[in-house]
């Protein structure tokens, strides 16, 4: 699956909405029943819902799912933020839709927030943050930090519509950044590349991609550097029933240094695991009692230097090489792994300490295939 910038998450709206072809307020309303759906999932005993909506198309989102819920006999209380100049369109439109909402029958408050003391927050409440959505570009401040600051005191479940409020769609943050803490992030149709940084953990919470049908045929053409994987995009190698280990591959493992010997022990069990017919580990003499003992199906070939790896065999009889774990850094074994790296003909993993020493050796980025 592809993860999109911001411009071109914008871009697939654009095009759903001319080629499907489907009114924007259409795709909104589509998008927030799907996400009903999804936080009903999450959160299935909950009676009650706080929706933080803002001026913008995410706040359209949060409005148009307000009235999904209240009218589906949630009790559910809208706070709505002044977060622009202007509202949009389609904000505007499930604004009006939500106030004609309003029934005696149903448990619906909508709150104009003019202080953050107006947010009154339930903690058996769940709170749905629809301030700002992907096309944020400059950071919170204001009456909408002092709501965000309020409501990430609360231990209240919290849910992020898209992406949470004050987290940029694909570019850094800044140390200070006021930005909302979901415990729970639903995602419509794209990952976007901020939930993949282990430091934003803390504001998108787990997170749940729902598909809200834009268009295939646009993400068919628009390239992007950036990928994620999912289960269905793995396909695992079908063997002949008269396959045996020598024709199921050999790989070659480079790893190991003194202490470091249970990377090596790791990565040929996983080698081994993976489907490989013959595995061979490259170590240092001192890691070659330890492995044979360990995982003793896996040969060994080592160098003369006890502790650390100072020369890389032969390639080319191999299939397929890994190079990295718990290699160590040492002038030897960068001298090594980069002979490796730039005379190697097979197909190379680099992981590990393969990847520090490249880090340190950044003119051998250019050789890279």
């Amino acid at each position: 699956m592809k993860i999109l910038s911001k411009q071109q998450i914008r871009d697939a709206d654009v095009y759903t909405i001319s080629h499907e072809p489907i009114a924007s307020i259409d795709l909104m309303e589509r998008a927030s029943l799907a996400c009903v759906d999804e936080i009903l999932e999450y959160v299935p005993n909950a009676r009650e819902f706080c929706i933080l909506c803002g001026s913008g198309n995410n706040g359209g989102d949060g409005l148009a799912i307000a009235r999904i819920l209240a009218k589906r006999h949630f009790s559910v209380t809208v706070y709505n933020i002044q977060t622009g100049a202007t509202k949009s369109q389609d904000n505007c439109v499930n604004l009006e839709r939500l106030y004609n909402t309003l029934s005696p029958t149903l448990s619906l408050t909508i709150v104009e927030v003019q202080t953050s003391s107006e947010l009154i927050i339930h903690q058996d409440a769940v709170i749905l943050d629809a301030l700002f959505g992907s096309g944020l570009h400059s950071p919170i401040d204001g009456l909408t930090k002092e709501c965000i600051t309020k409501i990430n005191s609360s231990t209240a479940k919290k849910i992020a519509i898209d992406i949470p409020s004050g987290l940029y769609c694909d570019k850094p943050q800044l140390p200070n950044d006021c930005i909302f803490k979901a415990h729970f992030t639903i995602t419509f149709q794209y990952p976007k590349l901020s939930f993949l940084f282990a430091e934003n953990e803390q504001f998108v919470g787990d997170w749940a991609i729902v598909p809200i049908g834009l268009s295939k045929e646009f993400e068919a053409t628009v390239n992007s550097p950036y990928n994620f994987t999912l289960h269905k995009d793995v396909v695992l190698q079908q063997f002949s029933r008269f396959a045996h280990k020598g024709t199921k591959g050999h790989a070659l493992l480079i790893a190991g240094s003194i202490g470091k010997t249970g990377a090596a022990v790791l990565a040929s069990k996983a080698c081994i695991l993976s489907g490989c017919g013959l595995v061979t580990a490259c170590i240092p003499q001192s890691a070659n009692v330890i492995l044979q003992t360990a995982v003793p199906e896996v040969m060994t070939i080592h160098n003369n230097t006890a502790d650390f790896i100072s020369a890389i065999p032969e390639t080319d009889s191999y299939s397929a090489i890994g190079i990295g774990p718990g290699l160590g850094t040492h002038q030897s074994t960068q001298t090594a792994v980069l002979h490796a790296i730039t005379h190697c003909n097979q197909a190379m993993v680099i992981d590990a300490d393969a990847l520090n020493i490249l880090a340190e050796n950044k003119e051998y980025l250019s050789q890279l295939p």
